[in-house]
């Protein structure tokens, strides 16, 4: 009993200082209404504050000062079914976040830049660290990616008519820490001392204007990693003696991805065209050993994690903007979109459990911006479908008849997602 309590406490501290693991809703769904709605598109595109994400060099385009506040929850419904046996939701509470974000347009001398910030906090924490063992059924790409906080600054700046370049900064936290488990004559006390730094990972931007109605955008996201560490000292429960506990893994992975994207307009209407590369190839160990074997026991039984073994995808998407102009001083303009999002993750034959779809997602959305003397505001709303394909792992015939997929495991189901920005321009 002393044990279990202990482990509670220790439990719930770390969870007072702790999203879990994965990547960050922006590199999911999109980090605002606009790239949500046009499902992922839009690098080439004036988004306001969400360029500072999308593509920093777009964030020139941006011609005023502005603040950005808005709201945004997901909704996941999927489900499993093992086998033959009766088909159940997967456990996933709906996801609300905040989204803020500014730009601001500078200059030094004749040079005029545009300083940009965009952030998607999702509710509840900053850097919880939530890893079940492998064999547990779950969807670490698609759920646990939505629950990391997410900070952009970056910079952009059109030094020649036809070329716009931009750079930009992602900032996420690690989490490091000691516990100490004390006995005391009739209860244990847990004493945890933690600490968040915070990790970068550069963006680079580039549009190139090839005339007044053609853009080419290129966008490179450097892979963005957040550890969790926790040392838990040697434990002495009198009957009982624990060995020191590294508790430490992966609390988020964004891999390597690049994004090109090619818009032509068309009278009021743009259209959009591109694709997204993503290294997951690189996905490091999510859990390491908890356990250090000591020197003199270097073959006991502290078991090895491998890194998972994905592949990298190409996400390919197509979207339209249609302008429409309803007076002198209001404008609107209604946005579309859809990509194909192929999984990284293979087939589970083996005792793991890491389910993964590919997705049609869709996204609608529309922008209503008012001009001076009227109130100077910008309302944007959108909405997003994604939509799983169905997709059956079979088990390995050595596999153990209790794993929770064996001898087979389909999956299949959808994500709703709903959007809402207040633009201020200043």
């Amino acid at each position: 009993m002393s044990w279990r309590l202990s482990a509670a406490l220790l439990t719930l501290a770390l969870s007072l200082s702790s999203a879990r693991a994965g990547a960050t809703t922006a590199s999911v769904f999109g980090i605002g209404p606009r790239s949500r709605a046009l499902a992922g598109a839009g690098s080439s595109q004036n988004l306001g504050y969400e360029a500072a994400f999308t593509n920093p060099a777009a964030l020139s385009l941006s011609e005023v000062t502005s603040l950005s506040a808005g709201y945004d929850v997901t909704s996941a419904w999927l489900y499993l079914q093992r086998a033959s046996a009766t088909e159940r939701r997967f456990d996933s509470p709906p996801l609300t976040g905040a989204e803020l974000g500014f730009t601001l347009p500078l200059s030094v001398g004749r040079q005029r830049f545009v300083l940009g910030f965009a952030s998607l906090s999702p509710g509840g924490a900053v850097a919880r660290a939530q890893l079940p063992l492998g064999e547990v059924p779950q969807f670490p790409l698609l759920l646990t990616r939505e629950q990391a906080v997410d900070f952009d600054l970056a910079l952009g700046l059109r030094p020649f008519r036809f070329l716009a370049v931009g750079l930009g900064v992602r900032a996420l936290s690690t989490l490091s820490g000691i516990a100490q488990v004390e006995r005391g004559k009739t209860t244990t006390t847990t004493h945890v001392s933690d600490s968040l730094e915070p990790v970068l990972s550069p963006v680079l931007g580039l549009s190139a204007f090839f005339d007044a109605k053609t853009t080419l955008a290129l966008t490179l996201r450097a892979p963005l990693r957040a550890d969790f560490d926790i040392q838990l000292g040697a434990v002495d429960l009198g009957a009982t003696q624990l060995p020191p506990l590294n508790l430490a893994g992966v609390a988020h992975y964004d891999p390597l991805a690049v994004q090109a994207e090619l818009a032509r307009q068309v009278g009021p209407l743009t259209g959009m065209f591109g694709a997204v590369y993503q290294r997951f190839r690189d996905t490091p160990t999510l859990l390491p050993r908890t356990v250090t074997c000591p020197a003199a026991r270097p073959d006991c039984l502290a078991l090895d994690a491998s890194a998972p073994e994905l592949h990298d995808t190409f996400d390919l998407h197509v979207a339209f903007a249609l302008g429409l102009p309803l007076t002198r001083r209001v404008s609107s303009q209604l946005r579309a979109g859809y990509a194909f999002v192929p999984s990284p993750i293979p087939e589970q034959t083996g005792a793991s459990n890491l389910l993964d779809n590919a997705r049609h997602r869709f996204g609608l959305g529309y922008g209503l911006a008012l001009q001076k003397p009227l109130l100077p505001i910008d309302i944007d709303c959108a909405l997003s479908l994604d939509q799983l394909v169905t997709r059956t792992s079979h088990k390995q015939p050595d596999t153990p008849p209790d794993n929770a997929g064996a001898p087979s495991l389909t999956t299949r189901g959808h994500v709703f997602g709903l959007s809402i920005g207040l633009t201020v321009k200043l």
